[in-house]
């Protein structure tokens, strides 16, 4: 029946998506021996729910304000220099982005800290009064390093350059690598490049190259909802020799979102890599035409890591008095795999009244059916 399957879909190309995310399960368990039939159900992108957190959370930042924003969480299948997760955010006190540079942190168990023998930020303020960070990002690469990214904006050399930049550590090294250009672009105006999201993945087209998959938003303005564009990019790098990520050879994918609500645009996110099921998890946030403008968080869902289905509804909105009642800005999350109560450990910024913060909570996850 399987081989019957792949020839029908290889012969006439005529596969539902159904039948290509079976595909796709029986080449990646043919190439790692596991399973073919994937035991974790698909989830229903209508039916995720999470509740509002009550309280931010106390996130060391530099600055010594509490400002905590663009946080994105992962956790290691070993411990890395001694802990099972580490984040990575931005202070944004009072929206003063000169800095909004990078900060990394270590969960202790009790805890969120500077890694021990290092100082944050890894990145200093730019020295162009007009440049900055933002957007941080992190991921533990093919090479066991442990990687922070960020948005970088620049002018000069012209005021719509935008740049992805990272910074690395070792399990054995003592400090933060310098800083390494990972891809850039320059567009017509607006906003630029925003929100890198970097993930391990295999190749699109057959499924068998392990590459690293960065997304990223495109976003392009004018102040009103007609000249307002938002376009999600999946950019492929193929690991470099010591399985690193790679700083040229990206080749580059525009995706496609349906359901997003008239007058909404992505503006923020972060994306899952792929689950067991073949799903790939987004938290996205959508903004109105002014950028990043009254924010609510929401989940889309694909199975081809290119189209990405929205929710109906908001998985965080904004709160009603508390800290989070402003804007929603961005979510990221550590993806528990329990059949009983699949879920994410959901983190997510926001802002009241200038004020900003990091918020922790469940995203819950229900089978469709």
């Amino acid at each position: 029946m399987r081989i019957v399957l792949i020839l029908i879909c290889l012969i006439f190309s005529s596969c539902t998506k159904e039948d290509d995310l079976s595909l796709f399960s029986i080449i990646q368990a043919s190439s790692s021996g596991g399973t073919i039939t994937p035991s974790m159900p698909l989830f229903d992108v209508n039916e995720a729910n999470a509740q509002n957190a009550p309280n931010k959370l106390a996130l060391p930042a530099s600055d010594g304000q509490n400002q905590m924003m663009h946080f994105h969480v992962t956790e290691f299948d070993a411990p890395f220099k001694g802990y099972d997760r580490a984040g990575a955010g931005t202070p944004f006190t009072g929206n003063d982005n000169q800095v909004e540079n990078p900060e990394p942190l270590f969960y202790d168990g009790a805890n969120w800290i500077v890694l021990p023998g290092t100082t944050n930020p890894i990145q200093p303020t730019p020295a162009s009064p007009t440049a900055y960070w933002a957007d941080t990002n992190i991921l533990l690469g093919y090479d066991g390093r442990l990687y922070v990214f960020y948005r970088g904006f620049s002018e000069p050399p012209t005021a719509t350059a935008y740049y992805t930049y990272m910074q690395h550590i070792g399990e054995l090294d003592a400090d933060w690598s310098s800083q390494e250009l990972v891809i850039s672009r320059t567009l017509g105006g607006g906003a630029g490049l925003l929100s890198p999201s970097m993930i391990k993945d295999k190749d699109l087209s057959t499924g068998l190259v392990d590459v690293y998959a960065l997304y990223d938003i495109d976003f392009d303005f004018d102040g009103t909802p007609t000249g307002t564009t938002s376009t999600l990019r999946r950019n492929e790098g193929v690991p470099t020799g010591s399985l690193g990520v790679p700083t040229s050879g990206w080749t580059t994918q525009d995706c496609t979102f349906t359901n997003v609500p008239t007058d909404r645009y992505p503006w923020h996110i972060w994306v899952s890599e792929r689950l067991e099921n073949g799903q790939y998890i987004m938290m996205v946030s959508l903004a109105d035409y002014s950028p990043g403008s009254n924010t609510d968080l929401y989940m889309a869902i694909s199975t081809d890591g290119l189209e990405f289905v929205l929710g109906n509804n908001p998985i965080i909105a904004r709160g009603s008095g508390g800290w989070d009642n402003t804007r929603i800005y961005t979510g990221s999350g550590i993806f528990i795999n329990d059949p009983s109560n699949y879920r994410f450990e959901m983190f997510y910024s926001a802002e009241s009244g200038n004020v900003w913060g990091t918020g922790q909570t469940n995203l819950y996850l229900t089978p469709q059916g």
